[in-house]
C-alpha cells in the first residue's frame, strides 16, 4: 500500500511539474517596449547574444565562425527574419526555447530580460527598415 501511495504521489508531482513547464513555455502578454527595458536589453545582448550574433547584430561574432549553420544576421530587414518574421511572440521563444537543428541555445532568463533581449534584438532589423524608407 505505502508503495502505491509514493507512486501515485510521484506521477501526481511529475504530472504538475510537467505542466508548470508546458505553461512556463508560452510567453505572457509581452511588457511595454520602455526605455528601462530598452537599457536592460544592451548588456543582455553583448554577454550573451555577440559572441555569437555579433555586437552589430551582423551574425558575425567572434565563436560565428564555428557555428554552422551560422547565426543569424539581425540587421536583415526583420520581415526578412527566417524563423520569426519579427514576431515579437516567436523571437521571445526562440530566445527562450533555443532553435533545433541550429547553435541557437535556450536561454534560462526571467521573462523580463528576455522581452528585453526581444526589443534588442528586433531593433537591429527595424533600422534597416528605417534605412529603407528614406
Amino acid at each position: 500500500m505505502k508503495k502505491n501511495l509514493y507512486s501515485i504521489t510521484l506521477t501526481v508531482f511529475y504530472i504538475l511539474f510537467l505542466f508548470m513547464q508546458v505553461e512556463s513555455a508560452v510567453p505572457q502578454d509581452p511588457p511595454p517596449k520602455t526605455p528601462e527595458l530598452m537599457a536592460k536589453g544592451k548588456p543582455l545582448f553583448e554577454q550573451n547574444c555577440a559572441p555569437c550574433n555579433g555586437i552589430e547584430g551582423n551574425g558575425k561574432g567572434r565563436m560565428a565562425a564555428m557555428l554552422n549553420p551560422p547565426p543569424a544576421d539581425l540587421t536583415a530587414p526583420i520581415r526578412e527574419w527566417k524563423n520569426s518574421k519579427g514576431d515579437p511572440e516567436k523571437i521571445f521563444g526562440i530566445i527562450k526555447k533555443g532553435l533545433p537543428n541550429s547553435a541557437m541555445i535556450a536561454f534560462a532568463l526571467p521573462d523580463e530580460d528576455l522581452w528585453a533581449l526581444v526589443y534588442t534584438v528586433m531593433e537591429f532589423g527595424d533600422r534597416k527598415i528605417g534605412a529603407e524608407a528614406k
